[in-house]
């Protein structure tokens, strides 16, 4: 119904439903609540109308949509928000049009478009190791990478499964 919503763990209620004028227009395929430095929380969702969202969790409001020139060109299935070291945040994707976009979240801007999958980006995961070193990791049609945050480059390429790799 194209809508995000939040449920009591305890009665089962529905508490709030993230929708509206600036709400997605297609099913939404990916949800996860980032908690920011500052301890406030957000809500990351990414959908088939091409677009990801952030939303306050306190108010419900959506208060930006990533997309545009450098956006995904189809469905979003997958989205990550990423607290750096250094405490910038960035927002990963990845997409139906074969690729994962690392994006700033203060600005909005894709920064990076990593390409190199030959099917659906269903799942991204964004890792800070203990060296500091930043992994993104993305899961396609039988095959798993893992790309270098900084470079964009593909580290490595892990094949093995036998059809979708739906999360990562």
């Amino acid at each position: 119904d194209n809508t995000i919503k939040f449920w009591d763990y305890d009665s089962g209620n529905c508490e709030k439903t993230l929708s509206g004028d600036d709400g997605h227009t297609s099913w939404v395929e990916s949800v996860q609540g980032l908690v920011l430095p500052n301890g406030k929380i957000k809500i990351i969702s990414g959908s088939d109308d091409r677009t990801i969202k952030i939303w306050d969790y306190e108010t419900g409001s959506c208060e930006k949509t990533l997309s545009g020139d450098d956006g995904h060109t189809d469905f979003v299935n997958s989205v990550q928000g990423l607290v750096l070291p250094n405490g910038q945040i960035k927002i990963i994707s990845g997409s139906h049009n074969i690729t994962v976009k690392i994006w700033d979240y203060e600005t909005g801007t894709c920064e990076k478009t990593l390409e190199g999958h030959r099917f659906f980006v269903n799942s991204v995961q964004g890792l800070v190791l203990p060296n500091g070193k930043i992994k993104i990791i993305s899961g396609s049609y039988k095959e798993i990478k893992i790309w270098d945050y900084e470079t964009g480059n593909c580290d490595n390429t892990l094949q093995g499964h036998t059809n979708c790799v739906n999360s990562v």
